[in-house]
């Protein structure tokens, strides 16, 4: 519901990148809730899908 908000009100291209960000929050989440650990590999896929985000999200 919120990515069908988001659609109406933002640039598609801009809410398509940041859908991107899904298994991030999903991620923590985990972390939080669960109690699960974070691998280096997952820390490091972390850091190069939120990188991707801001790249696409710079003027």
């Amino acid at each position: 519901m919120l990515y069908a908000i988001a659609v109406r009100q933002l640039p598609t291209a801009l809410v398509a990148a940041s859908i991107n960000l899904e298994p991030i929050f999903g991620l923590l989440i985990a972390v939080v809730v669960l109690g699960e650990r974070v691998s280096p590999a997952q820390m490091l896929g972390g850091v190069v899908v939120v990188g991707g985000v801001w790249l696409t999200h710079r003027p």
